[in-house]
């Protein structure tokens, strides 16, 4: 469910329901999640100032999951974090001339 909002909404709305007591004001429901995607740090994914059981499922709009903050690329040196293989640069380039076996 950690990287699932849909779910974390139906399951906050599961929790409201079970501890709301007959006649009351429906439980309120907040999350604070984390999450680290494609190798990204770990950042929250839910906005916890906002009540999860007061969103409708049906009205599902996503206004209350936290935009990602950190690129995946290192947008300082314009480099690929799964390594020069996929898009080499000009420093990737000179380091695989470099470390080459002599002919």
């Amino acid at each position: 469910m950690t990287g699932r909002p849909a779910m974390i909404l139906q399951f906050a709305h599961f929790l409201s329901n079970r501890y709301t007591k007959a006649h009351e004001k429906p439980a309120e429901v907040y999350v604070q999640s984390s999450i680290s995607i494609n190798g990204r740090k770990a950042q929250a994914l839910i906005d916890p100032r906002v009540n999860l059981a007061a969103i409708k499922q049906k009205e599902f709009n996503n206004s209350w999951i936290l935009p990602l903050r950190q690129p995946v690329w290192n947008a300082r040196h314009k480099k690929n974090r799964f390594g020069a293989v996929l898009f080499p640069d000009e420093d990737a380039k000179k380091a695989l001339l470099l470390s080459a076996p002599p002919d």
